[in-house]
């Protein structure tokens, strides 16, 4: 026995106070009364679509009210079928998919011999794969019927189901009701306004000046409905079915959010394509500017050659073997005098490239030496045309530098000469060693490898690329890097949010069915990620392998950080599309949605 007590229902007014009632099996309970008096509310109320819990409701002499959420969504989903006042039924699919879809609702399975067997009980005469818009009023409403019965329930709700019914037809409803509750013991409870059923209801309840009246109540032998009180939990099968479903039902909706998908996807990996080799082409000009070269000297001195204080260095192994250093070379200490004072020889190796600073260019071959235009009349009594005489051995002079130009070896405006290194390794023989050139491989790299060398006792000159003022620029680079990316992700956020909240209007009424037919908003989250998952696979794995693809042809590199980022992008999709629809999911109330 169904007993309901304290009902009180108000919108702009009173409509019931402190109402109570009580419905037994095997009874048509017909609820009575004028427009707007509260009677679909009631049948709400009874059947646990409201938002208020603030009443008793025994069932078996147990309150469901005092159960927890899931307990009393399993009473609902195990025990409750609705039939609606608008026969909610799926116009493109056939008779046997409607039936079944309701089936699979509640986990079970539904042979075409069940589905007939259905459409006899209902007193259907039609084929199974009959498409639903070629029924009249009268057989989709028994079909909504039907499908209610699909889900095998104890206590039957119906709204005003007759009401676009013709005479011959709104009595065909009322016999298979009555049917129904005396042949399967279901509670049969519906809202009419008709005065013919009147004539098939065991049970009459009439809403009227704010109380609920029983005028009728049949006495007769009481029959057994048994309440089912465990539910089901959602099996995978049903998941794979709910996404095909939705595929079908939603095709172009679905299609938008795939497509959306792909394209925001797309264009976020051709983004980063263009991003990312603009980024190489101008690290790679860098690169081109910088040596990518450190001078290293001990600590406590000048990382300077005219400026250290003279102290000898032990040979060390060591820095060949640090990250990222690709060449480690030895510099000894060596200088020649003029009537203008010293004058350095530097070394220059074959990773420096002087053509861009050079004002004139000789046909000589290497080794020889370089120096700068303004300093060639300090080297007056050394030069001779194109040679330069030192230690009785000739050099042949490469080329002349621009007038001013200074070498990173020295702090200070000192008189210098280039010569390569292999020819002036012979002339170092017995100079001191004093430092390391090293060379790195990236100008990325060269502020690590200085931070490490002076945390580990050296002192390092890292002047021959201007350092800090390339890395500057390479910060500015990926900063612009990150910015764009963020740009095109915030618009790729900002657009999927919009089509997220589209995707849940359109399908508000389908969600608050599901609520209806007993599944949990957790079910309903279930069921929503499920069909994410599925177009979000598609959606971002094949984008994903083309821009794959792409990088590695055209930058010759596995994208790392694109497969990453794409993937905590998902992620983060995944997360903002679940935040939405649980929000939603909350303030969707079946009785206001089915109301309007």
């Amino acid at each position: 026995m169904l007993q309901l007590s304290h009902l009180h229902i108000a919108y702009d007014r009173v409509l019931l106070e402190d109402a109570s009632l009580s419905i037994e099996p095997g009874k048509v309970t017909l609820i009575r009364g004028e427009s707007g008096s509260g009677k679909t509310t009631l049948l709400y109320r009874i059947g646990l679509l409201s938002q208020d819990h603030d009443y008793v409701y025994l069932v078996d002499g147990e309150d469901i009210m005092k159960a927890s959420e899931k307990k009393r969504k399993a009473f609902q989903k195990e025990n409750i079928g609705y039939v609606l006042q608008d026969a909610l039924l799926f116009e493109q699919y056939t008779v046997y998919e409607n039936l079944t879809h309701a089936a699979r609702l509640n986990q079970l399975t539904l042979s075409r011999s069940k589905a007939e067997a259905l459409l006899q009980e209902v007193r259907l005469t039609i084929t199974l794969d009959r498409r639903i818009d070629k029924l009249s009023g009268g057989e989709k409403q028994r079909l909504a019927i039907a499908c209610a019965l699909a889900k095998d329930p104890t206590i039957l709700i119906l709204d005003e189901p007759t009401s676009a019914l013709d005479p011959q037809n709104e009595v065909l409803i009322y016999e298979i009701l009555q049917d129904l509750a005396k042949n399967d013991h279901l509670y049969v409870i519906l809202s009419s306004h008709s005065p013919r059923a009147m004539a098939y209801a065991d049970q009459i309840l009439q809403i009227k000046d704010r109380q609920l009246l029983e005028i009728r109540n049949e006495k007769q032998k009481a029959d057994i409905s048994v309440i089912k009180k465990e539910a089901k939990p959602l099996s995978r099968a049903f998941f794979n079915y709910y996404t095909a479903h939705f595929k079908r039902t939603y095709r172009l909706m679905h299609w938008l959010i795939e497509g959306g998908l792909f394209l925001s996807v797309l264009v976020l990996g051709i983004t980063y394509i263009l991003i990312e080799n603009n980024i190489r082409t101008n690290q790679a000009l860098l690169n081109q500017i910088s040596y990518n070269q450190l001078f290293v000297t001990s600590v406590g001195t000048s990382p300077y050659l005219d400026t250290l204080d003279l102290q000898l260095m032990e040979t060390d192994d060591t820095l060949q073997d640090l990250a990222h250093v690709i060449k480690v070379y030895q510099i000894h200490l060596y200088y020649f005098e003029t009537y203008n004072g010293k004058c350095y020889v530097l070394p220059f190796f074959e990773e420096n490239h002087f053509e861009d600073q050079l004002k004139e260019v000789s046909d000589n071959d290497p080794p020889g030496i370089y120096y700068a235009k303004n300093n060639q009349g300090k080297l007056i009594e050394y030069l001779d045309g194109d040679q330069l005489h030192l230690n009785g051995k000739t050099y042949p002079v490469l080329g002349v530098f621009y007038n001013g130009y200074t070498s990173a070896f020295l702090e200070q405006d000192s008189l210098y000469i280039y010569m390569d290194e292999e020819s002036l390794s012979l002339l170092t023989k017995d100079a001191p060693l004093v430092g390391y050139s090293l060379f790195v491989d990236d100008l990325n790299h060269i502020n690590e490898v200085k931070a490490h060398l002076e945390a580990n006792g050296y002192a390092v000159n890292d002047h021959f690329q201007m350092g800090d003022v390339l890395s500057e620029i390479d910060h500015s680079l990926n900063q612009t890097r990150y910015l764009i990316s963020g740009v095109v992700i915030v618009l790729l956020f900002v657009f999927m949010t919009l089509i997220q909240n589209r995707y849940f209007e359109l399908r508000k009424k389908e969600m608050a069915l599901l609520k209806v037919n007993g599944l949990s908003t957790k079910d309903i989250l279930q069921i929503l990620c499920h069909e994410l998952i599925s177009m979000g696979i598609i959606s971002y794995l094949v984008p994903l392998f083309i821009m794959s693809m792409i990088v590695i042809i055209l930058l010759k590199a596995i994208p790392y950080q694109l497969i990453l980022g794409l993937l905590v992008i998902f992620i983060l999709q995944f997360g903002l599309s679940y935040f939405i629809n649980a929000r939603q999911l909350a303030k969707l109330e079946p009785e206001e949605i089915l109301r309007n």
